[in-house]
């Protein structure tokens, strides 16, 4: 597995060469796929006397074209919209201070109810490294495809016997029920700097926006086999009985392999949140998004047209030890409006511990995310379930770093063993 310390300098580097102009005659990441076998399908080998050259070509194209169209439901993690302390003006001091009221720092993955203060500016970057592993429990680097007969004429044989009697007896070869195995070992990684920014409006509504710069990288090797049917026993044909046999030399061999890599803008986020009730232990707030379709949809870097999100966010602070403990708690509605798209219901809830010793302050957090399909344009996952785990460290009254891993809970639709979140956070 990648070092994702070591490709933090490589991915600033992509991050300049993505607002670059370029031209290239790649083909995008999401053709890689079905570009295996020369992108016309599985051809086998041409038998002058039972030719069955394309009679996988077109199952293998919609079968490939389907996983491609699978595959391409991901993300990259939902960051919150601000992470650190919040402060107020102070009109004697003449400068923002921290608010008095007891702070927590926030979770990285999970919004608060609390907005920064007006006037105050928070800027954040954040590095993210994810390596997909698995389709819907299945591992990306033994993945089979089964390919099947195209469909025959109403009178045409579709079992062999000795003397080729049409219709055949029951003893017979069904190379009808053939199958064409394609054993594939996929290998997808995505890795983003994500630019965010937040401002305070007023002292209960913030506005800002995140922007991530994706470098996504596909690549795929096939392995290709014939599962004859049990009864190629029955086979009048020499050798080893079959009508189906890879040819590497006129037609299709049975290994190929494809790849490709692109680096863009991902797409952007806008966001307000308005913190609407506070008291001395509960808060509650709302938190609107849009996301416009900025990335490149067929390089996995973007969605088709316009999205968005809506939720309800809230907290309770209790003081424990040396430290303060906060539940939260997030839930609402995201929106895909393409036609492939989504509505789903998102929630996360969270716990969070902060320690303030002398002038260190330190958190850890857990979070639990899920994603359940209200409505389903397509066949992608319905739920998604991720457990985060967190810490935090502020720098200074103004600075924080943080660190955070993402786990998946369960394993539906494509997911990686882990993912790697670090970022840095600045209030101005």
């Amino acid at each position: 597995m990648a070092n994702p310390y070591s490709n933090f300098t490589k991915m600033v580097i992509l991050a300049y060469l993505s607002i670059l102009p370029t031209q290239s005659m790649a083909r995008d990441l999401n053709e890689i796929i079905p570009s295996l076998y020369g992108g016309d399908g599985v051809t086998l080998e041409d038998n002058p006397f039972f030719s069955h050259s394309a009679h996988f070509a077109q199952d293998s194209l919609e079968n490939l074209q389907e996983l491609a169209e699978t595959l391409s439901d991901f993300s990259q993690p939902s960051l919150s919209s601000i992470v650190g302390l919040t402060f107020e003006f102070d009109p004697i001091l003449d400068e923002f201070v921290q608010t008095t009221s007891t702070q927590s720092l926030g979770s990285s993955l999970t919004e608060r109810p609390q907005t920064g203060g007006k006037g105050v500016l928070t800027f954040g970057i954040a590095y993210g490294h994810t390596k997909f592993s698995e389709l819907d429990g299945r591992d990306l680097d033994n993945l089979t495809v089964d390919l099947g007969h195209v469909d025959t004429g109403p009178n045409a044989l579709t079992c062999l016997a000795p003397g080729f009697p049409n219709p055949p007896p029951a003893d017979c070869y069904r190379f009808i029920d053939d199958v064409v195995r394609l054993t594939l070992n996929l290998d997808i990684t995505q890795q983003f700097i994500s630019l965010s920014t937040n401002y305070g409006l007023t002292e209960n509504l913030d506005v800002g926006f995140h922007l991530p710069i994706l470098h996504t990288e596909v690549s795929v090797s096939s392995v290709g086999s014939i599962v004859n049917d049990p009864s190629i026993v029955f086979s009048p044909i020499g050798g080893n009985g079959s009508v189906h046999n890879f040819d590497p030399v006129n037609e299709d061999s049975p290994f190929s392999s494809a790849s490709g890599s692109h680096t863009g803008l991902g797409d952007l986020f806008i966001h307000a949140k308005h913190h609407f009730y506070h008291s001395e232990k509960l808060n509650l707030g709302s938190f609107f998004q849009v996301r416009l379709p900025t990335g490149d949809e067929d390089n996995l870097q973007g969605i088709e047209d316009v999205g968005g999100k809506a939720m309800l966010l809230a907290d309770a602070i209790f003081p424990l030890n040396k430290g303060t403990l906060t539940p939260y708690l997030n839930v609402g509605i995201e929106m895909n409006t393409s036609n492939s798209g989504q509505e789903k219901l998102a929630y996360n809830l969270g716990l969070e511990y902060d320690v303030i010793s002398g002038k260190h302050h330190t958190s850890v957090a857990i979070d639990f995310m899920g994603r359940n399909t209200i409505t389903n344009k397509n066949d992608s996952c319905n739920e998604k379930y991720d457990l985060g785990l967190g810490i935090k460290y502020a720098l200074t009254e103004r600075g924080s770093v943080y660190a955070n891993i993402i786990l998946p809970v369960n394993d539906s639709g494509l997911r990686p063993d882990v993912t790697y979140l670090f970022g840095v956070n600045w209030t101005k």
